[in-house]
Protein backbone atom coordinates (compact mmCIF):
# COMPACT_ATOMS: atom_id res chain seq x y z
CA UNK A 1 0.00 0.00 0.00
CA UNK A 2 2.83 2.15 1.00
CA UNK A 3 4.53 0.99 -2.38
CA UNK A 4 1.54 2.55 -4.40
CA UNK A 5 1.03 5.31 -2.36
CA UNK A 6 4.52 6.53 -3.26
CA UNK A 7 4.17 5.48 -6.92
CA UNK A 8 1.17 7.87 -7.15
CA UNK A 9 2.80 10.30 -5.42
CA UNK A 10 5.99 10.68 -8.21
CA UNK A 11 3.84 9.91 -11.15
CA UNK A 12 2.00 13.05 -10.09
CA UNK A 13 5.23 14.72 -9.17
CA UNK A 14 6.51 14.27 -12.75
CA UNK A 15 3.31 15.05 -14.32
CA UNK A 16 3.06 18.70 -12.73
CA UNK A 17 7.28 18.88 -13.86
CA UNK A 18 8.41 19.09 -10.39
CA UNK A 19 10.73 15.88 -10.82
CA UNK A 20 12.07 14.18 -13.86
CA UNK A 21 13.19 10.54 -14.78
CA UNK A 22 16.82 10.24 -14.97
CA UNK A 23 17.31 6.63 -15.58
CA UNK A 24 16.36 4.63 -13.02
CA UNK A 25 15.70 7.67 -10.96
CA UNK A 26 14.63 10.65 -10.44
CA UNK A 27 15.54 14.50 -9.66
CA UNK A 28 14.32 17.60 -9.13
CA UNK A 29 13.53 19.78 -12.55
CA UNK A 30 14.96 23.49 -10.53
CA UNK A 31 17.68 23.88 -8.68
CA UNK A 32 15.75 26.70 -7.07
CA UNK A 33 13.35 24.19 -6.35
CA UNK A 34 15.73 21.77 -4.63
CA UNK A 35 17.57 24.53 -2.43
CA UNK A 36 13.74 25.43 -0.92
CA UNK A 37 13.39 21.57 -0.37
CA UNK A 38 16.34 21.21 1.66
CA UNK A 39 16.21 24.19 3.36
CA UNK A 40 12.82 22.79 4.73
CA UNK A 41 14.45 19.85 6.06
CA UNK A 42 14.85 19.73 9.89
CA UNK A 43 18.84 19.10 10.80
CA UNK A 44 18.38 15.75 11.50
CA UNK A 45 16.43 14.78 8.46
CA UNK A 46 19.03 16.73 6.50
CA UNK A 47 21.31 14.04 7.86
CA UNK A 48 19.27 11.36 7.63
CA UNK A 49 18.63 11.83 3.76
CA UNK A 50 22.75 12.45 3.11
CA UNK A 51 23.28 9.32 5.08
CA UNK A 52 21.02 7.17 3.16
CA UNK A 53 22.01 8.62 -0.39
CA UNK A 54 25.32 7.73 0.65
CA UNK A 55 24.65 4.10 1.86
CA UNK A 56 22.76 3.76 -2.01
CA UNK A 57 26.13 4.97 -3.27
CA UNK A 58 28.02 2.45 -1.94
CA UNK A 59 28.68 -0.35 -4.00
CA UNK A 60 28.48 2.38 -7.27
CA UNK A 61 31.77 3.77 -8.64
CA UNK A 62 31.42 7.46 -8.06
CA UNK A 63 33.74 8.11 -4.47
CA UNK A 64 33.02 12.07 -5.55
CA UNK A 65 29.43 11.95 -4.87
CA UNK A 66 29.60 9.39 -2.14
CA UNK A 67 32.64 11.31 -0.17
CA UNK A 68 30.24 14.79 -0.47
CA UNK A 69 26.97 12.95 0.90
CA UNK A 70 29.42 11.23 3.46
CA UNK A 71 30.39 14.70 4.72
CA UNK A 72 27.15 16.06 4.30
CA UNK A 73 25.93 13.56 6.90
CA UNK A 74 28.52 13.85 9.33
CA UNK A 75 30.33 10.88 8.48
CA UNK A 76 34.22 12.23 8.31
CA UNK A 77 35.82 8.91 8.71
CA UNK A 78 34.18 7.78 5.21
CA UNK A 79 34.38 11.30 3.70
CA UNK A 80 37.85 11.20 4.35
CA UNK A 81 38.46 8.10 2.74
CA UNK A 82 36.27 8.99 -0.19
CA UNK A 83 37.91 12.45 -1.16
CA UNK A 84 40.99 10.57 -1.10
CA UNK A 85 39.60 8.05 -3.85
CA UNK A 86 37.65 10.95 -5.68
CA UNK A 87 41.16 12.50 -6.18
CA UNK A 88 42.71 9.92 -7.07
CA UNK A 89 40.24 8.85 -9.61
CA UNK A 90 40.32 12.50 -10.96
CA UNK A 91 44.41 12.31 -11.51
CA UNK A 92 43.84 8.95 -13.36
CA UNK A 93 41.39 11.54 -15.70
CA UNK A 94 44.11 14.13 -15.72
CA UNK A 95 41.36 16.52 -14.19
CA UNK A 96 44.56 18.13 -11.96
CA UNK A 97 42.09 20.92 -10.58
CA UNK A 98 39.33 18.57 -9.68
CA UNK A 99 42.06 16.16 -7.94
CA UNK A 100 43.64 18.99 -6.18
CA UNK A 101 40.25 20.32 -4.68
CA UNK A 102 39.72 16.78 -3.13
CA UNK A 103 42.73 16.75 -1.47
CA UNK A 104 42.91 19.94 -0.36
CA UNK A 105 39.12 18.98 1.24
CA UNK A 106 40.89 15.57 2.61
CA UNK A 107 43.54 17.85 4.28
CA UNK A 108 40.71 19.77 5.92
CA UNK A 109 39.45 16.63 7.19
CA UNK A 110 42.43 14.73 8.50
CA UNK A 111 43.01 16.09 12.04
CA UNK A 112 39.36 15.27 12.53
CA UNK A 113 39.48 11.68 11.89
CA UNK A 114 40.94 9.82 14.60
CA UNK A 115 41.68 6.52 12.08
CA UNK A 116 42.74 8.83 9.56
CA UNK A 117 45.83 7.02 8.29
CA UNK A 118 44.24 3.28 8.03
CA UNK A 119 41.53 4.98 6.79
CA UNK A 120 43.43 6.16 3.58
CA UNK A 121 46.25 3.70 3.67
CA UNK A 122 48.79 6.35 4.41
CA UNK A 123 50.33 8.75 6.33
CA UNK A 124 49.98 12.80 6.26
CA UNK A 125 52.91 13.35 4.80
CA UNK A 126 51.89 10.73 1.95
CA UNK A 127 49.09 12.93 1.12
CA UNK A 128 50.62 16.41 1.48
CA UNK A 129 52.98 14.94 -1.53
CA UNK A 130 50.03 13.90 -3.33
CA UNK A 131 47.94 17.39 -3.28
CA UNK A 132 51.81 19.03 -4.41
CA UNK A 133 52.41 16.84 -7.56
CA UNK A 134 48.64 17.33 -8.62
CA UNK A 135 48.96 21.22 -7.65
CA UNK A 136 52.40 21.37 -9.82
CA UNK A 137 50.68 19.79 -12.54
CA UNK A 138 48.06 21.99 -12.49
CA UNK A 139 50.33 24.92 -12.42
CA UNK A 140 49.78 25.68 -9.12
CA UNK A 141 53.03 25.83 -7.86
CA UNK A 142 53.63 28.08 -5.18
CA UNK A 143 50.63 26.06 -3.47
CA UNK A 144 52.81 22.99 -4.76
CA UNK A 145 56.37 24.30 -3.06
CA UNK A 146 54.16 24.74 0.17
CA UNK A 147 53.01 21.20 0.01
CA UNK A 148 55.63 19.78 -0.83
CA UNK A 149 57.30 21.98 2.00
CA UNK A 150 55.10 20.78 4.75
CA UNK A 151 55.62 16.86 3.50
CA UNK A 152 59.21 17.31 4.27
CA UNK A 153 59.15 18.80 7.50
CA UNK A 154 56.92 15.41 8.72
CA UNK A 155 59.44 12.93 6.72
CA UNK A 156 62.95 12.15 8.83
CA UNK A 157 65.72 12.20 6.47
CA UNK A 158 67.47 9.27 8.59
CA UNK A 159 64.58 6.83 9.04
CA UNK A 160 63.28 7.25 5.31
CA UNK A 161 66.12 8.69 3.56
CA UNK A 162 65.01 7.70 0.07
CA UNK A 163 61.29 9.04 1.06
CA UNK A 164 63.00 12.17 1.96
CA UNK A 165 65.58 12.04 -1.72
CA UNK A 166 61.94 11.99 -3.46
CA UNK A 167 60.51 14.87 -1.86
CA UNK A 168 63.68 16.95 -2.95
CA UNK A 169 63.15 15.69 -6.47
CA UNK A 170 59.51 17.25 -6.24
CA UNK A 171 60.42 20.38 -5.20
CA UNK A 172 63.00 20.39 -7.86
CA UNK A 173 60.40 19.99 -10.37
CA UNK A 174 58.75 22.31 -8.72
CA UNK A 175 61.20 25.08 -9.38
CA UNK A 176 62.25 23.87 -12.55
CA UNK A 177 58.49 24.73 -13.73
CA UNK A 178 58.98 27.64 -12.10
CA UNK A 179 61.78 28.74 -14.27
CA UNK A 180 64.05 28.72 -11.13
CA UNK A 181 66.50 26.70 -12.09
CA UNK A 182 69.63 27.47 -9.39
CA UNK A 183 67.23 25.94 -7.18
CA UNK A 184 66.16 23.39 -9.22
CA UNK A 185 69.62 22.06 -9.15
CA UNK A 186 70.05 22.95 -5.63
CA UNK A 187 67.17 20.54 -4.36
CA UNK A 188 68.15 17.66 -6.95
CA UNK A 189 72.14 18.12 -5.03
CA UNK A 190 70.36 17.48 -1.79
CA UNK A 191 68.42 14.98 -3.07
CA UNK A 192 71.44 12.89 -4.03
CA UNK A 193 72.92 13.56 -0.65
CA UNK A 194 70.26 11.78 0.75
CA UNK A 195 70.45 8.65 -1.07
CA UNK A 196 71.37 5.73 1.20
CA UNK A 197 74.11 3.86 0.35
CA UNK A 198 71.93 1.09 -0.92
CA UNK A 199 69.90 2.95 -3.30
CA UNK A 200 70.27 1.66 -6.71
CA UNK A 201 71.95 2.82 -9.37
CA UNK A 202 69.20 3.88 -11.21
CA UNK A 203 67.94 5.73 -9.10
CA UNK A 204 70.57 8.10 -8.43
CA UNK A 205 71.29 8.08 -12.29
CA UNK A 206 67.54 9.82 -12.36
CA UNK A 207 68.26 12.29 -10.40
CA UNK A 208 71.80 13.07 -11.53
CA UNK A 209 69.63 13.26 -14.94
CA UNK A 210 67.30 15.65 -13.79
CA UNK A 211 70.24 17.77 -12.02
CA UNK A 212 72.11 17.94 -15.27
CA UNK A 213 69.01 18.82 -17.29
CA UNK A 214 68.13 21.88 -15.16
CA UNK A 215 72.05 22.54 -15.44
CA UNK A 216 72.50 22.80 -18.76
CA UNK A 217 69.68 24.70 -19.27
CA UNK A 218 70.90 27.31 -16.82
Amino acid sequence: MLFRSLEVALHEAVAHRLLVVTGDGYDVRHALLREALTADLLPGQRNRLHLAVAEALADKDVPAESARHWYAAGDRPRALAGFVAAAAAAQTAIAWAVALAHYERALRLWPDVADAESRCGFDHAELLRRAAEVAMAEGETRRAQRLTEASMAEVDSRAAPLRAAALRILMGRIHWVEGDLTAAYGSYEEAVTLLPAEASTRERAQVRALQGHAFMLQ
